[in-house]
C-alpha cells in the first residue's frame, strides 16, 4: 500500500523542480539524488576531480566534477543486471544525455527529468542483480524493454502502413519520439501509474504482425506505457476512446457537430460526441490501438478540424471561475438589494411627462412614434442562392463528388482541402 505522505512530498518536489530548478552544482545534484531516494556519496579521484556516485537497486551513476571550475567532467551509467546495452545516448549525435544534461544546460531541469525516469525504471524492474537474487516469479527488466521497444515500433508502423519515424532520446531527454512529415507528433514513455499500484505492464512484443505477451510472468507492477500527443487541442470520438485508455479526457468539455454556415447544406452522419484528450495509456494489448490513435491525430489536424471550423461549429471553452469570499458575496448581495429598492421607490407610480420628452428633444435624441417604427423594413440576412452539399461523419467527408476519409494520407487530404476551400466560400 502506497504512503500518501511520500506521494504528496514527491509531487511537491516535482513541481518545485519543474518551475524552480536549481543550478548545476555538486551540492544541488547531491540534494536532487536524495529527493529521488538514491544513495549518494562522494570520493576524491585526484587533486582536481571529485566523483559523486548515485546508486539504487540497479543503476549506478558516476559523475565527475572539476573542483576548481565546479563543472561536470564525465558521467557514466552502469546497470547491475545482465543487460548492459541500455540506450542513454542522444538521437542524431549519439551523445551521452546524462552528461549533456549537466554540461549543456544552465539548470537541473533536464537532468532531473532524466534521473527521475531512471529511478522509475529502477524501482519497478524485477531482475536478478549481482548483489541479490530475486525470488519473485514476476520479472521484467524495464531498461531492456525500453531499449528494444523502438525497433518493434518501426516494424509495427511499417506493417500498418503508417508513415512515421521513430527517434529515441531527443533533445537530451529519455523517451521514444514519433515524427511525421518533419515534425514531432507524439512521445511514448514509461511512467508510474497514478494512484494505482495494482496496474501492471506486461512484456508485449511485436512479431509476426501482432503484439503478443509470451509469458504472464514478464510483468512490472505500478507502471504504464504512456502516449503523449504534442497537440493538446485534439478531440476524439467518444466511442473510439474508452475510459481505461485515455488519461486526461475532458468529458465535461465535449461537443457535437452543429452547422452554422449558411452556404453549406450539411448531412450530419456523426454518431457520437467529441472528447478532448491528448494522453493515453497504451500498456499491454492497448498498444494495438497506437496506429489508429496516431492516424486520427493526422485526420483531425489536416481535415476534420478545418471542416468543422468552416461549419462554424462551436467548440467548448471553460470560463475560469472567479474566486470570491463569503464577505464579498454578502456585500454584493446587499448592494444589489439596496439598488433594487431604490430603483423601485423612485419609479413607483411615476409616468413619463412632457417635460422629459422636451428634454430628450433638446438634448438631440431622435424620437420615433410607434407607427414610424412599425413602418420600417425588416433587415434580414441574405440567404445564399445555392448551397453546397456536405456529407460528414467521423471517418469521412464528402463534398459533391469529392470524398476524403481517414485512411488516406497527407497528399490526398491536402488535395481534398484545396478543393474544399475553393468550393466553400
Amino acid at each position: 500500500m502506497s504512503d500518501a505522505y511520500v506521494e504528496t512530498l514527491g509531487q511537491m518536489v516535482s513541481v518545485l523542480q519543474e518551475y524552480k530548478p536549481g543550478l548545476v552544482t555538486l551540492d544541488n545534484v547531491t540534494r536532487l539524488c536524495k529527493t529521488l531516494r538514491l544513495e549518494s556519496f562522494t570520493d576524491n579521484i585526484d587533486s582536481n576531480t571529485v566523483r559523486l556516485s548515485a546508486a539504487s537497486n540497479i543503476i549506478v551513476i558516476d559523475m565527475d566534477f572539476l573542483k576548481n571550475e565546479k563543472q561536470v567532467k564525465d558521467v557514466k551509467l552502469v546497470l547491475a543486471s545482465n543487460f548492459d546495452n541500455f540506450n542513454y545516448f542522444n538521437d542524431g549525435d549519439n551523445g551521452n544525455i546524462l552528461f549533456n544534461a549537466l554540461k549543456c544546460f544552465p539548470d537541473l531541469q533536464t537532468f532531473y527529468y532524466n534521473l527521475k525516469f531512471l529511478s522509475v525504471l529502477d524501482a519497478h524492474s524485477s531482475v536478478e542483480t549481482e548483489a541479490s537474487s530475486s525470488s519473485k516469479s514476476e520479472k521484467l527488466d524495464l531498461f531492456k524493454y525500453f531499449t528494444e521497444l523502438p525497433e518493434q515500433l518501426r516494424s509495427y508502423f511499417s506493417d500498418t502502413s503508417f508513415n512515421a519515424e521513430i527517434r529515441t532520446n531527443v533533445d537530451n531527454r529519455f523517451g521514444i519520439y514519433i515524427w511525421s512529415e518533419g515534425k514531432q507528433i507524439a512521445k511514448i514513455s514509461i511512467e508510474e501509474s497514478i494512484g494505482a499500484d495494482t496496474d501492471r505492464l506486461y512484456d508485449y512484443r511485436y512479431s509476426g504482425g501482432t503484439w503478443n505477451c509470451e509469458s504472464l510472468d514478464n510483468v512490472a507492477s505500478g507502471v504504464m506505457l504512456s502516449l503523449q500527443v504534442c497537440d493538446s487541442d485534439l478531440y476524439f470520438p467518444q466511442e473510439l476512446i474508452s475510459e481505461d485508455l485515455v488519461l486526461d479526457a475532458e468529458y465535461q468539455n465535449s461537443f457535437s457537430v452543429v452547422n452554422h454556415q449558411k452556404s453549406i447544406h450539411l448531412y450530419n452522419e456523426t454518431t457520437t460526441s467529441f472528447i478532448q484528450a491528448s494522453k493515453f495509456n497504451i500498456s499491454n494489448d492497448k498498444i494495438e490501438l497506437l496506429a489508429e490513435l496516431l492516424k486520427w491525430v493526422g485526420w483531425w489536424q489536416n481535415v476534420l478540424s478545418k471542416v468543422l471550423q468552416t461549419l462554424k461549429c462551436p467548440q467548448p471553452s471553460i470560463e475560469p471561475k472567479r474566486r470570491t469570499s463569503s464577505n464579498s458575496n454578502l456585500m454584493a448581495s446587499r448592494r444589489r438589494a439596496s439598488t433594487t429598492r431604490r430603483r423601485r421607490s423612485s419609479q413607483m407610480g411615476h409616468r413619463p411627462s412632457l417635460n422629459e420628452s422636451s428634454m430628450m428633444k433638446d438634448g438631440g435624441l431622435q424620437q420615433f412614434t410607434l407607427n414610424e417604427v412599425m413602418s420600417q423594413a425588416v433587415i434580414e440576412d441574405e440567404e445564399p442562392s445555392e448551397k453546397t452539399d456536405l456529407v460528414l461523419n467521423e471517418d469521412s467527408v464528402t463534398l459533391g463528388n469529392e470524398r476524403c476519409d481517414n485512411r488516406m494520407g497527407l497528399p490526398e487530404w491536402e488535395a481534398f482541402m484545396l478543393k474544399f476551400s475553393e468550393a466553400v466560400v
